[in-house]
């Protein structure tokens, strides 16, 4: 089964709601309160806001479609660049929807948890996800350091 990546359109906002309402459901319904479920699908997923999410020139949805379903989205916004990456874009994952039969071992099984980039491998056009400790460096290399005793 192949999964092919592709941006989204304005013809996908609809099937987009529908499936970002579905993939939510599945992921949170266990542990929200029906009243809170269906408020927040309806201000986050629901068709006319989608559509004005699509509409903002910062944001872009990707679709990993199985054939003609899509199977999970990501929604990224170009976002201001915090001092400590050394970058001259940087975007921010808002959301990231896998559906159940498509996932295998990490990013589909967060539990709610944040994702942080790790990686970025520009020669297979690929982003590195992972938890908070995996962003935590083992080693540091200084250079002109400075010793204070006293």
């Amino acid at each position: 089964m192949g999964i092919d990546i592709r941006e989204a359109t304005g013809a996908d906002v609809g099937a987009l709601s529908a499936t970002g309402r579905r993939l939510f459901i599945q992921a949170y319904g266990n542990i929200s309160g029906a009243e809170d479920l269906a408020s927040h699908v309806e201000e986050y997923f629901g068709e006319s806001a989608v559509a004005a999410e699509f509409a903002k020139p910062d944001v872009q949805y990707l679709l990993a479609m199985d054939k003609h379903e899509i199977a999970g989205f990501m929604k990224i916004r170009q976002s201001a660049i915090p001092d400590c990456v050394p970058a001259s874009k940087a975007i921010e994952v808002q959301q990231l929807y896998v559906c159940a039969r498509h996932q295998r071992k990490g990013i589909g099984h967060h539990k709610g948890q944040p994702k942080y980039v790790i990686k970025l491998d520009r020669e297979n056009n690929t982003v590195i996800i992972g938890d908070k400790e995996d962003t935590l460096a083992k080693e540091l290399l200084a250079e002109q350091v400075s010793y204070i005793s006293g």
